[in-house]
């Protein structure tokens, strides 16, 4: 964006800029309603997030040079995402490299005598290391699919994605997971993330 600017290029200036203003705009979104609805939230944040990925893929598929509103959906879409990650779900599911250092410096701390050889925290590597794993599994299963259905970028590919962000937050909605990322706290409100990505108390 600033290169842009720089160079007097405008256009893409303009471009980018509107896309990070789509990324705050999904933020600020579930923030409003996720202070007044709380949980019952993700009920409207699901079929909002997978229409979003729908009509991106649609846009795409119909201009394939159109690229300001699908961008801007797909933006928006991604604020609500990482917010729901950070707000309820209770860790960073966005920032690997985070939970990397934290898997590292876990192992670290277990063998080294100058910090005591601190027993791991299972809870936090468990969390860590699903949110690697699943970023990899990911990344191997968008590969392998446009492999087998190299069409499947063209047109589809887009609205896969929303449909399981959609069914994987109803599925959150259903109160019913038991694991890590759907954590209760002892007076029954959603847990809030700490700076550590600390269990719940």
């Amino acid at each position: 964006l600033a290169s842009h600017t720089l160079n007097g290029a405008f256009g893409p200036a303009l471009y980018l800029a509107a896309i990070i203003a789509s990324y705050m705009g999904g933020l600020a979104m579930f923030r409003r309603m996720y202070q007044s609805l709380k949980e019952q939230s993700l009920q409207l944040f699901a079929p909002m997030i997978t229409a979003a990925f729908l009509a991106a893929d649609h846009l795409t598929f119909v201009d394939p040079m159109a690229k300001l509103v699908p961008m801007c959906l797909l933006s928006a879409a991604y604020g609500v995402i990482n917010s729901i990650g950070i707000d309820m779900a209770g860790t960073l599911c966005f920032v690997l490299t985070g939970h990397l250092t934290k898997i590292t410096n876990a192992i670290v701390d277990r063998f080294s005598t100058l910090a005591g050889k601190k027993p791991i925290d299972a809870a936090g590597m468990f969390r860590s290391s699903s949110v690697c794993f699943g970023f990899f599994f990911g990344a191997f299963a968008a590969w392998g699919g446009v492999k087998a259905l190299p069409n499947l970028k063209d047109r589809g590919l887009l609205s896969l994605m929303g449909t399981i962000y959609g069914a994987l937050f109803l599925w959150q909605d259903a109160k019913n997971m038991g694991g890590w990322w759907h954590r209760k706290s002892k007076n029954k409100e959603q847990c809030e993330i700490d700076q550590y990505d600390a269990n719940c108390e």
